[in-house]
């Protein structure tokens, strides 16, 4: 059971983007990818949700991860390595607050700057009672997740935007898979 909750912890760190659906980020995010050709994808189920903050059966998961970029991904070896992030986190002596910051130049596809903002704001949108995400449970490992969720509060306590691109997330209680 535990092995479950780290493996799904991961992937939604590092697929729901901490739930920021980031996408058509622009070859300035991650260096430019080959021009030209086609990329045909067949699933054997319907897609249900395109939409980062709803993904989460295995073909969405597929289709999400295809179209959105988050703060880490999974490299060789299943090694969680940045990808929106500049680096991996800092993190607290006592396991409780991780600060990340964001790669310089990254921005959405009509120019806008991605900016720490957007992090924060996705997550609070994933855990509102009225998007009716299926896995917010991912998130209560920060502080006030679960207030959000249930509609005590509008913002998850433990996510705090530093500056434009510095995001901190303070953990009730240390959670090694984080992030």
């Amino acid at each position: 059971m535990a092995r479950h909750w780290r493996r799904a912890a991961l992937a939604a760190l590092a697929v729901a983007p901490l739930a920021l659906g980031i996408g058509a980020y622009g070859a300035s995010a991650l260096g430019a990818a080959p021009g030209g050709g086609d990329m045909v994808i067949t699933w054997s189920q319907n897609v249900q949700t395109i939409d980062p903050n709803k993904i989460y059966n295995a073909e969405d998961w597929n289709v999400g991860h295809a179209l959105y970029v988050g703060l880490y991904d999974f490299g060789r070896n299943a090694q969680l390595v940045p990808a929106l992030a500049d680096g991996m986190p800092q993190v607290s002596d006592h396991g409780l607050v991780y600060t990340i910051h964001l790669r310089p130049g990254l921005h959405w596809s009509n120019g806008a700057p991605i900016t720490a903002y957007d992090f924060a704001a996705s997550i609070n949108r994933e855990l509102n009672p009225k998007t009716q995400s299926p896995d917010g449970y991912l998130w209560y490992m920060l502080k006030g997740a679960q207030a959000v969720e249930s509609g005590h509060a509008t913002s998850v306590a433990g996510v705090r935007v530093l500056n434009a691109t510095t995001i901190q997330y303070t953990l009730t209680q240390p959670y090694p898979p984080f992030p």
